[in-house]
C-alpha cells in the first residue's frame, strides 16, 4: 500500500514516479517555470519527458502537463529555456513573446532541438529539428542557453564528453560554434554535463563569469560532483582566471545544479537535483522519487586570493519559519521540518537523535566541518557504497566566528557556512522520526520550525 512516505515539504518532489536533472528553468515576469526529467510512467525505467510546475514563490508549486513528449527523434534530455522577449526567433503570436526551450534528442546520436509556447504551458516542436545536429560524438548534450550581452546575440553552452563547446544565435534556430572549454586541472576528469554560465559581480563591484559542470568519474561509485569555475567569457569562449574549481557542494546530494534565466533584478538562483545516481534506485520512498535542493540566491564573495560562490536559500524559504526559539543544549522536536541558525566561536557538536537513539551528526572541529549520516543510509545495500558515503566533510579556515545555517525537511538536510561559501547537501532516511536536538561545545543555536 502506498504511504508517500519521506515526502518534504519545501522541496519540490513529483506527484508521482521518478525526476532527476532541473531543465528549462526560468521566471516569466510572473511565475517561475520548472521543467523537469521525467519518467512518466515508472520511477527506475522508461523514456524521458519534460515534466512541467509553476510557482509564485519557488516554494508552493502547481503541477502542469508534462511539456515534452519523447518522439521519432528520441528521448527527451536535459536542456534549458528563455522568454524571447523580442521574438527574435519569429514564433510569437499576438503580442505574446514566445518560451523557447532548447533540449538534447537522444536519439541514435545526441542533438539539440528546440520547441517553443505562447501560452508558457503546449510547447510545439520546430519543424527543423535538429538545430545543432551531431553525428559523432557519444556524449553531446544539456544545452544552456543565456542572452550574451558581449555581442548581443543568444549564446549555448552544450557538455561534449570531456569540455564544453559554445555556439551563437541571433534566432535562437540558427547557431555558429564560437569556441571550446576544457579544464587544464589533471583532476577534473571524466563526462562533463548540465553546463550553466552567468556574471556576478563580487563585493568589490568586480565582474566574473561562472561555469558550472557536473562531472561524473564512476557511476556506480559515488565518484559524482558539481563543480564552478571562475573566469571570463569573451562572448565566443570561457577562460579560467586562476585556481582549481571548486566543489559547489560539499555533500552527496547536489547534482546537475543550473540557474533560472530571467531571475529578478539580474539575480542568479540556482536549482539541483537532490539525490545521486548512486544509490537513487533504493531510496525508501513509494509514490515519487527524486526531489530537488532549496532554491539558491547567489552572489560571490573574494577570500584571500580567491573568488568564491556563495549560496544561501531564496529569501521566500526563510519565510515559512516561525519564529526561533533558543536551544538551551537539548530541545525536544515535534516537527521533520526546522531550520536551525548556529554561531560558534570554536569547536562544536549538533546531533538530531531518535527516540531509539539513532543520530545525525553534525560538527566543526578545528576547520572542518563534518556530517555524519551513518545511522540514516540504511537504505543502501551495498556495504562498501554505504560506509564510503556516510560522513561528508569540508577542511576549510573559515572566518572566525563560524555561523551555519541548517534545513531539515523530511529526509534531507542542506547545510549553509560562512555566508553560504560552503554548501553541505545530503540525503537522510532516519529509521524513525528524530525527536530531540543537542548541541554542545563552544556555540549557541536557535530552533525554528515550519508554519502550519
Amino acid at each position: 500500500m502506498e504511504t508517500d512516505l519521506y515526502r518534504p515539504r519545501l522541496h519540490f518532489t513529483p506527484e508521482r514516479y521518478f525526476i532527476n536533472d532541473p531543465n528549462g528553468l526560468l521566471y516569466d515576469g510572473e511565475k517561475w517555470h520548472l521543467f523537469a526529467q521525467h519518467l512518466a510512467y515508472s520511477f527506475s525505467e522508461g523514456e524521458k519527458h519534460w515534466y512541467h510546475a509553476v510557482s509564485h514563490d519557488l516554494v508552493h508549486w502547481e503541477y502542469l502537463p508534462i511539456a515534452l513528449y519523447p518522439d521519432e527523434l528520441g528521448q527527451i534530455f536535459s536542456g534549458s529555456a528563455v522568454c524571447d522577449e523580442h521574438n527574435t526567433s519569429g514564433f510569437g503570436e499576438a503580442g505574446r513573446p514566445p518560451i523557447v526551450a532548447m533540449f538534447t534528442h537522444h536519439g541514435a546520436s545526441q542533438q539539440q532541438s528546440i520547441a517553443y509556447s505562447t501560452d508558457g504551458i503546449h510547447f510545439t516542436k520546430y519543424a527543423g529539428n535538429p538545430v545543432i545536429s551531431n553525428t559523432e560524438k557519444v556524449d553531446f548534450r544539456d544545452p544552456k542557453m543565456i542572452w550574451n550581452p558581449i555581442l548581443r546575440c543568444w549564446t549555448v553552452v552544450v557538455a561534449a564528453g570531456d569540455h564544453v563547446e559554445f555556439f551563437a544565435s541571433p534566432d535562437l534556430i540558427h547557431w555558429e560554434q564560437t569556441g571550446v572549454f576544457y579544464a587544464e586541472d589533471p583532476d577534473f576528469k571524466g563526462v562533463w554535463e548540465c553546463p550553466d554560465l552567468f556574471v556576478l559581480k563580487d563585493q568589490d563591484g568586480t565582474e566574473h563569469w561562472v561555469l558550472i559542470v557536473s562531472l561524473v568519474e564512476e557511476w556506480d561509485k559515488a565518484k559524482i560532483k558539481t563543480c564552478y569555475h571562475i573566469g571570463e567569457f569573451d562572448g565566443k569562449t570561457f577562460s579560467v582566471e586562476s585556481g582549481r574549481p571548486h566543489r559547489l557542494d560539499e555533500g552527496w546530494d547536489n547534482y546537475a545544479s543550473v540557474s533560472f534565466y530571467g531571475a529578478p533584478d539580474g539575480g542568479i538562483v540556482l536549482l539541483g537535483w537532490n539525490m545521486i545516481w548512486s544509490y537513487f534506485f533504493w531510496v525508501p520512498t513509494d509514490r515519487f522519487r527524486g526531489l530537488y535542493t532549496l532554491p539558491r540566491i547567489c552572489s560571490l564573495r573574494k577570500c584571500g586570493a580567491e573568488t568564491l560562490l556563495c549560496q544561501l536559500p531564496y529569501p521566500t524559504v526563510k519565510e515559512q519559519f516561525e519564529e526561533p526559539v533558543a536551544i538551551a543544549d537539548t530541545l525536544s522536536l515535534h516537527t521533520e521540518t526546522f531550520k536551525i541558525t548556529l554561531t560558534a566561536a570554536g569547536d562544536f557538536l549538533l546531533c538530531l537523535k531518535t527516540a531509539e537513539g539513532a543520530m545525525l551528526k553534525i560538527g566543526l572541529q578545528g576547520d572542518t566541518l563534518t556530517f555524519d549520516r551513518t545511522d540514516c543510509t540504511a537504505f543502501i545495500p551495498d556495504q562498501k557504497l554505504r560506509d564510503f558515503v556516510s560522513r561528508s566533510e569540508c577542511a576549510r579556515k573559515m572566518q572566525e566566528e563560524c555561523h551555519l545555517e541548517v534545513y531539515f525537511d523530511v529526509c534531507t538536510c542542506e547545510i549553509f557556512a560562512d555566508e553560504g561559501s560552503i554548501a553541505m547537501t545530503n540525503l537522510v532516511y532516519p529509521p524513525a522520526s528524530f525527536t530531540e536536538v543537542t548541541v554542545t561545545g563552544d556555540a549557541q543555536a536557535v530552533f525554528s520550525k515550519i508554519k502550519a
